[in-house]
């Protein structure tokens, strides 16, 4: 049996809804077709209110897909990432990131998921 796959999306606030929506479904079309229609997808993100997680949460919502919420504060603590980017890069398979020019946090989830081996599609903003 094939192993959910989890997507990380992580992200600016100001982000085109539509490439949020456009990247998730790239993302479930190619996960199909590698491991078959009968995957399970798993979009994990930061549990922000707004921008690319709140659009990625709708997503899943809507495409019955299960998300996995990672509650926290921002990336760096006195320049320590928070615990949950490491859990959640410990068990994501894929990163998206929508990154403004100026979005650290994001910028940094993205850096540490290459750096972990993590495939990561940088998908714009706008």
């Amino acid at each position: 049996m094939i192993p959910p796959q989890r997507i990380l999306v992580t992200g600016t606030s100001d982000v085109d809804p539509r490439l949020v929506r456009d990247a998730l479904t790239d993302a479930w079309h190619d996960l199909t077709m590698i491991y078959g229609p009968a995957v399970r997808m798993v979009v994990m993100h930061g549990d922000e209110a707004a921008g690319a997680v709140a659009v990625a949460r709708d997503w899943a919502a809507e495409h019955g897909v299960s998300e996995e919420p990672h509650a926290g504060g921002g990336i760096y603590r006195h320049g320590a990432p928070v615990a949950r980017v490491p859990a959640m890069l410990e068990h994501a398979d894929m990163c998206l990131a929508f990154i403004g020019p100026d979005d650290r946090p994001a910028q940094a989830t993205a850096r540490l998921a290459r750096r972990a081996g993590i495939p990561v599609r940088y998908c714009g903003t706008a």
